[in-house]
Order: C-alpha cells, then sequence, then structure tokens
C-alpha cells in the first residue's frame, strides 16, 4: 500500500469518527483522492491533507494529529496481509467460528476514493473469498451474511452493526448462562 494512500485513509478515519452519527455525510466531510494533489512531496502532502481535514471539522492539535497519522500508516503498514497464511490448528474441531462478511462483496465500495489513492489498489479484494481457507481448515466455521455498504463499514452502518452485535451478546449470554450452570 502506498504511503499516500495510509496517510489518506488516516486522516479520513479521524474525520469518520467527527460524523459516526450521521453516516450520510461522508462525501461531504471525508476528503476524496481528487481533492489533493497526489504528485506532491510526501511532507507537503500531508500538510495539505491536514489542512484540509481541519477544514472539514477535525479538530485535534497539530502534534496529536501528526502522531494519529503516522501510528496509523504503521498499523497500516504492519498488517502485511499479503504475508498472511493459514496454518492448521491441531484439536480445529474444538474452535467454533462464527465469520461475519459483506453480503455485497464489496471491500470499499463507494468509500474507495476515500481510502485509497489508486483504483487499482484494493481492486482484489472485491469478492474475494478470503475466509476459504479458514472454512477449509475450520469443521464449525459458520458464515453469516449481512447487508453493508462494503467491509469498511460493517461496524459503522446500524444494521449490519445490530446485527453482529445482537449474535455476539446472545452467544456470550449462552456461555455464561452454561459456565454458571457447570
Amino acid at each position: 500500500m502506498a504511503e499516500q494512500t495510509r496517510v489518506l485513509q488516516a486522516v479520513n478515519m479521524a474525520l469518520q469518527l467527527t460524523i459516526s452519527e450521521t453516516p450520510e455525510r461522508f462525501a461531504e466531510v471525508l476528503i476524496h483522492r481528487d481533492e489533493i494533489d497526489l504528485s506532491l512531496p510526501l511532507p507537503e502532502y500531508r500538510q495539505k491533507l491536514t489542512a484540509l481535514a481541519r477544514r472539514r471539522g477535525l479538530k485535534l492539535e497539530d502534534e496529536r494529529l501528526r502522531q494519529m497519522i503516522e501510528r496509523s500508516a504503521r498499523i497500516q503498514q504492519a498488517y502485511q496481509v499479503e504475508q498472511y497464511r493459514t496454518l492448521p490448528l491441531p484439536r480445529a474441531e474444538e474452535v467454533a467460528c462464527h465469520y461475519f462478511r459483506n453480503a455485497g462483496g464489496l471491500w470499499m465500495g463507494a468509500l474507495e476514493p476515500y481510502f485509497s489513492t489508486d483504483s487499482r489498489e484494493f481492486a482484489a479484494f472485491n469478492h474475494a473469498d478470503y475466509w476459504r481457507e479458514w472454512r477449509r481448515q475450520l469443521p464449525r466455521f459458520e458464515m453469516r451474511d449481512v447487508v453493508s455498504s462494503n467491509h469498511m463499514t460493517l461496524l459503522s452502518e446500524p444494521e449490519p452493526f445490530e446485527t453482529i452485535t445482537g449474535f455476539c451478546g446472545e452467544l456470550y449470554m449462552e456461555s455464561l448462562v452454561a459456565d454458571e450452570a457447570v
């Protein structure tokens, strides 16, 4: 992932938090990749992006914002998704896996130009079966489709959030009741 994408993601994630209660405002508040010159040297790119974020309502102090961008960029870089390998578990039959997937199969959907500087950067994630190896290795793998605009908003859109947290609440309540009965 390009460093400019990491910075754009970090800034837009911070901006997203300012409007989490009104997701319909994403397009007016988040910064679209076409709003900033991607050919700028990285320090100037960060500066222009930060200034634009401030005009959109981000109120963090300069140093705190810089640290947040740096930390987020380091985390994104550390993911190294392309290097993941699913290794077999010694007692895979004991693991119950409940996997929630965006039914539409889109990774970023309409938010892609707000979280990527290149339209091809995340295209491979759309409609990908990144869960396939887990299903193969975990006999108790259960996939649940939820209706969401994209993968990135699974926990920020009300309907999928309610579905996921409702399921987790029931699952953990069952576990709690079972533990108390023992």
